[in-house]
């Protein structure tokens, strides 16, 4: 009795584990895109929110980011596409269409727009993640069986250029076409991505062109003289590039070019600086919440945050469509790991918001003097309550937080025009971002200018794209030199 008891558990567990083995082997992954919501992925492959969440170990449905992978229970593939069509993930390199990555996975345009939830078929970003139909892991053959028509000419994807204009800087452009400085820098063979000047070319995204393979029949001999093959080529024009369309909320900036001299600043000038080490106490400045070193003020977008003066500045790309910038909360601190050196440093933070700010001084200063602006700076950028290494792994992530130094030469201390853009006459950094170490560690960055009277404002800026739960920047030891 005792032995075909435990028989008859052993087979009902065998059941039990086969069922789930089937489940599982019938779940399908689907990859988060900008702007999407759990609640639309969860129609789009019919099941309920709660059903995802919970296949997914996710405790706050509403805080999902693009390019996460999420299990969908059931394989669903939510649509015409079947049950059972298995799916891998392809990331979009430089001149990727969506009808070349459909025809290298032997698959439609239709079809890879429907599995990754795409409104607009012409608009891939490089490095976005879509989930295609999986060929045994391998993109689709590309030999076909002969045929006697002659196979369609391939449409060329062609090099999109822009033109810079008056007050850019190489990183905003970047910013503006959802690329990074260094890419543009690579592209164009720049040896250094300061020195940009009005009217120049850029190559932003590098196209490739399909050639037209000749007909598969085979012509008859012809006694006919064969026409010269000489003939004159009207070049197309190369296409200038077009920042996203307004309705994403991108917006069109009009920054500085930067004036870069290669003259070296001694590194024993006097520091023109008020309290240079950012040592103290910390004072409040007009808000609550705004607490500054002594020497220094803080800068940011204010109130009234309307479309024109404070929108974010990456919309419909992962963060709300109606997201404001806000004011970041600043104040000293003396934690370790975020002082360079002294007791204090400066630190100002915009948790849950993105934000754009830092802090400034206004000093007197020689006319034609070459000077330098440096700081040691750091970002930490975290969704995780309490650790305090920044999420890197994404490359949204990667670029949520990026440095400026800003250059008034007159000494003015209003930065902001409105429409996220500086006043005019400013002179600025390039953007110092992930690649330059300033996640969780310091990492000095500077600036050369040349003084045009006798004051000069220079401020440290820092702008923050995402609404993560730690938006946190710390500055310390800054200098300003200049040659006598």
């Amino acid at each position: 009795m005792t032995f075909r008891r435990v028989s008859l558990i052993l087979v009902l567990l065998a059941i039990v584990l086969s069922s789930v083995a089937v489940a599982s082997a019938q779940d399908s992954t689907h990859v988060v895109q900008p702007g999407e919501t759990l609640s639309a992925i969860a129609r789009q492959y019919g099941l309920t929110v709660e059903q995802i969440a919970a296949a997914n170990g996710i405790t706050n449905p509403d805080r999902i980011y693009a390019g996460q992978v999420l299990v969908i229970p059931g394989g669903s593939s939510g649509g015409s596409t079947g049950g059972n069509t298995a799916t891998s993930s392809y990331t979009v390199v430089a001149g990727d269409t969506l009808s070349q990555i459909a025809r290298r996975f032997g698959t439609t345009v239709a079809t890879l727009a429907q599995l990754n939830g795409l409104s607009n078929v012409d608009l891939l970003f490089i490095g976005q993640v879509l989930v295609v139909p999986s060929q045994g892991g391998q993109p689709a053959a590309t030999t076909a069986p002969p045929s006697t028509e002659t196979p369609p000419t391939s449409t060329p994807v062609e090099t999109i250029t822009y033109t810079v204009q008056q007050g850019d800087t190489l990183s905003r452009i970047a910013l503006r076409f959802d690329t990074t400085y260094q890419a543009i820098a690579l592209l164009n063979n720049l040896p250094n991505p300061d020195v940009i000047y009005p009217g120049q070319v850029l190559v932003i995204r590098e196209g490739t062109v399909t050639p037209t393979p000749p007909p598969a029949t085979t012509a008859p001999p012809s006694t006919t003289e064969p026409a010269t093959t000489e003939a004159t080529t009207i070049p197309s024009p190369t296409p200038t590039a077009t920042p996203k369309p307004e309705e994403t909320g991108e917006p069109v900036f009009s920054s500085p070019t930067p004036i870069v001299s290669l003259t070296q600043v001694p590194s024993d000038a006097p520091n023109l600086f008020l309290n240079p080490g950012l040592e103290g106490s910390a004072r409040r400045v007009g808000a609550d919440n705004v607490n500054v070193l002594t020497g220094w003020e803080p800068f940011y977008c204010d109130q009234p945050y309307t479309t024109d003066r404070c929108r974010a500045l990456r919309l419909g790309d992962g963060n709300m469509v109606n997201l404001m910038m806000t004011r970041p909360t600043y104040l000293s601190t003396g934690e370790s790991s975020r002082v360079h050196s002294g007791a204090t440093a400066q630190q100002w933070a915009c948790p849950w918001q993105a934000c754009r700010g830092g802090i400034y001084q206004t000093v007197q200063t020689t006319p034609g003097a070459l000077c330098e602006a440096g700081a040691y700076v750091q970002s930490w950028s975290s969704n995780e309550a309490l650790n305090h290494t920044s999420d890197l792994v994404l490359r949204s992530d990667r670029e949520n937080a990026t440095w400026f130094i800003i250059i008034d030469l007159g000494g003015g201390t209003n930065l902001y025009a409105g429409n996220n853009e500086y006043v005019a006459g400013v002179q600025a950094s390039r953007g110092f971002g992930y690649d330059d170490g300033i996640y969780d560690q310091y990492r000095l960055i500077s600036y050369t200018f040349t003084a045009t009277g006798n004051r000069a404002t220079v401020y440290f800026e820092n702008l923050r794209l995402w609404p993560y739960t730690h938006n946190v920047n710390y500055l310390d030891d800054a200098y300003l030199r200049c040659a006598q």
